[in-house]
């Protein structure tokens, strides 16, 4: 069993990594999911 750092590794390089990282990037640039965000945590902006 490989470490945590090299398994994360090889899931970002895999296609469901690449394809979770793009469904994040796409939220994180969506102003009403930032807002929905910043509500649950308590931060303004």
């Amino acid at each position: 069993m490989g470490s945590l750092k090299n398994r994360l590794s090889k899931f970002a390089k895999s296609s469901k990594g690449k394809k979770l990282r793009d469904t994040a990037m796409r939220k994180a640039k969506d102003p009403k999911a930032r807002a929905k965000i910043a509500k649950k945590f308590g931060k303004k902006g």
